[in-house]
Formats: C-alpha cells, sequence, structure tokens
C-alpha cells in the first residue's frame, strides 16, 4: 500500500476514509487480542494486484512507557512473487521522557473510567440524562454564564501527587459551543488575544471535524455548551466520566467528586514550558490537538453512556483513545504537525519544540 493508504485503512476502520486516487476497495482486517490464541494469526488477502504491497500497522494505543511492547512477526507465504518476512526490533529501554509520562497519565485516566463506569453499572447507578434532569444538578456552577464575572468551583486532578484539588476558576471567553474558564490561581498565563484565537480555532477546524464523524455532545447538564476547564496538569487534557454523574452519587461510592457536566480539562503553557517547550509550540500544536482529542472523548463518552446498556457500550481502551488521535489527524493538527506519534517513542521536548518553532517561523537557515 501506498503510505496515503495505510494511514487510509487506519481511518477506514472508524468510516472516515476519503482518498480517492486508491483503489477502490482497500481490504481491512481488524486483528484484536483474542485472535491469537495459540501466539500467532492466520489472515488471507486475496487478488493482491502486482502494483500493491500489504502495510501491517501494529496499534498499541495505550501509550505504553514501553513502546516495544507490542511485538510483532509476519510471514508471507503463497505469493507469486518474492517477499520478505517483517519483524518489529525491540528497542533499548531508555528512561521514559517528559512526553511518555505525560501521554501515560492521559492514559491513565481512561482506563480509571471504564473501571469505575463498569463499577457503577454493578451498583445501578444511572448517569445524567438517564432519570437526572439538569434541575437536579449541583450547584457548583450556575447559569447564568456571564464572561468575567462568573466565577465557579470544580475538582480537578492536577499536576503533582495529589489526586483531586478544588480550584476556582473564572469565565474567561464564550464561543459558540463552549464556556472557557481558566483557574484562578494561574489567571496570566492566557491572554484575552489568545484564548479569542483558540476560541476561534476551535469553532471553525476542530469542532466541525469531531461532530462530523463522531456526533455532538449530547448537553447531559442542559446549557447548551461545554466547559473548557484549564487548569496546571500532568496530563494534556482527559475527560472525567464522574462528570456525567450526580456528585453525590460518584462520592458515595468513590470518595471523590463529580463536577456534573459537560466539561473535558486542558493544560496550560507553564506546564510545557516546566519541560522546555515553548509558547509557540503550546498555541501552534499542542493545545489544539489537545482540543479536539479531548472533545471526541467527551462526545463519545456523552453517547455511549446514554445507549441502553450504557456501560457495555463504553469503547475498549485501545479503539477509544485510537479514535480520539484520529480526531488529531482528521483535522489540521495531525502528527505532521505535532508529532505526536513521532515523540509518544522518542522524541525530546527540546527536539519537539526546535522542530515546531522553525515550522511556525521559519528562518533562513
Amino acid at each position: 500500500m501506498k503510505p496515503r493508504l495505510a494511514l487510509c485503512t487506519v481511518l477506514a476502520l472508524l468510516g472516515a476514509c476519503r482518498v480517492t486516487d486508491a483503489p477502490a476497495a482497500p481490504q481491512v482486517l481488524v486483528l484484536k487480542g483474542d485472535d491469537f490464541g495459540s501466539g500467532g494469526t492466520t489472515v488471507t488477502l486475496r487478488n493482491v494486484g502486482a502494483n500493491e504491497s500489504v502495510a501491517v500497522i501494529p496499534l498499541y494505543a495505550a501509550q505504553s512507557l514501553a513502546p516495544d511492547a507490542v511485538q510483532y512477526r509476519v510471514t508471507p507465504t503463497g505469493l507469486t512473487a518474492p517477499a520478505v518476512a517483517a519483524q518489529n526490533v525491540p528497542a533499548a529501554r531508555a528512561a521514559p521522557s517528559p512526553e511518555q509520562r505525560r501521554l501515560q497519565e492521559h492514559l491513565s485516566h481512561l482506563e480509571e473510567n471504564r473501571r469505575l463506569a463498569q463499577k457503577l453499572r454493578r451498583a445501578g447507578v444511572k448517569p445524567l440524562g438517564q432519570g437526572l434532569s439538569p434541575t437536579d444538578l449541583g450547584t457548583n456552577c450556575p447559569a447564568p454564564y456571564t464572561v468575567r464575572s462568573t466565577v465557579c468551583d470544580f475538582y480537578v486532578d492536577p499536576a503533582g501527587d495529589v489526586e483531586e484539588a478544588l480550584v476556582n476558576a473564572t469565565l474567561r471567553f464564550e464561543s459558540v459551543n463552549a464556556y472557557w474558564f481558566i483557574d484562578n490561581a494561574y489567571a496570566n498565563e492566557l491572554s484575552q488575544e489568545e484564548l479569542v484565537r483558540m476560541g476561534q480555532i476551535f469553532e471553525d477546524e476542530l469542532v466541525p471535524v469531531d461532530t462530523q464523524y463522531f456526533g455532538n455532545f449530547p448537553d447531559a447538564d442542559g446549557n447548551g455548551k461545554i466547559f473548557i476547564v484549564f487548569s496546571s496538569l500532568d496530563a494534556y487534557g482527559y475527560v472525567s466520566y464522574a462528570d456525567l454523574f450526580d456528585d453525590s452519587d460518584w462520592f458515595a461510592n468513590f470518595g471523590y467528586h463529580s463536577n456534573e457536566g459537560d466539561i473535558f480539562y486542558a493544560f496550560l503553557p507553564s506546564d510545557n514550558l516546566k519541560a522546555g517547550r515553548t509558547r509557540e509550540d503550546y498555541f501552534a500544536a499542542s493545545l489544539p490537538s489537545t482540543l479536539v482529542h479531548e472533545l471526541k472523548h467527551l462526545i463519545a463518552a456523552g453517547i455511549r453512556l446514554r445507549l441502553p446498556g450504557g456501560f457495555d457500550a463504553l469503547e475498549p481502551i485501545w479503539s477509544e483513545e485510537a479514535s480520539a488521535v484520529a480526531a488529531e489527524e482528521l483535522s489540521p493538527y495531525g502528527s505532521a504537525t505535532t508529532r505526536y506519534a513521532q515523540c509518544a517513542v522518542h522524541c525530546t521536548y527540546s527536539q519537539r519544540s526546535t522542530w515546531l518553532r522553525m515550522r511556525v517561523a521559519p528562518t533562513s537557515q
């Protein structure tokens, strides 16, 4: 397969393939862990043309700190032309980079959310929108919402070892689909001009991608918009399934809180700067890719938790994270811009920031 077709193969799994110069019907087969019961499996591809090739794409969306945890060997047989066996070679283990740690922190949120959702299912707890109306919700951030006047408390998973912290945040910007809150402890990190610009990117370039391919957020809290809460985080961003449940139910079962609403959380420029990255990197790539990624998670959680048997409808982690990365690729802020895929394995912050700075502001060198 051509490189474009290889990417199309991944996106085709999500119903998102739009390559027009590729063969009309690419053969796509998804193999999961259960398909390798004896340590291997056999795949038959029919009518492969002489000018075509086969792409094997190991999909390890868990972003493990050991990137070679998925190992494979491919031995082709029954071909009329010589073929070469393929095998990945494990790389030497190195200390995880800050990039890898941040990605792993993001995945830990997904893994914990799924585990707790299954536990709630056994307890018979219903999510918002199934038995609870918006008027039943708590009052930590009630309407009306007025820019620079509305101040709300949010429980967040902050940077560091503390699992939950209550932060005070001010509504700093309102876009068509979102209210943008900034933790007051970091009020000076984002200027109004920067928020307005990111709001334009969010509405014009990112929301259309997610809604076209993944659906609309269900508006569980009934206020017509989502909340984006900026605070200092160990992850780039995250969605908490807790927020789609009544706070009293969640706290009674797990000992920490729900903010009761359609919310996702995003990191700050200082979280980049601590690791030697730049503000240019943050606004040109890291934040836009985080916004489209987390919005996809929020849409999926909101829709799937409200389906019949909603807890069983949650995507497996490997699929949910992969589809959120696909949302990045479908936007203007995919790995060609952010180097997400490359840096998950071997980039240092310095390498990535230097590359991006040259891309955003080319020099004569």
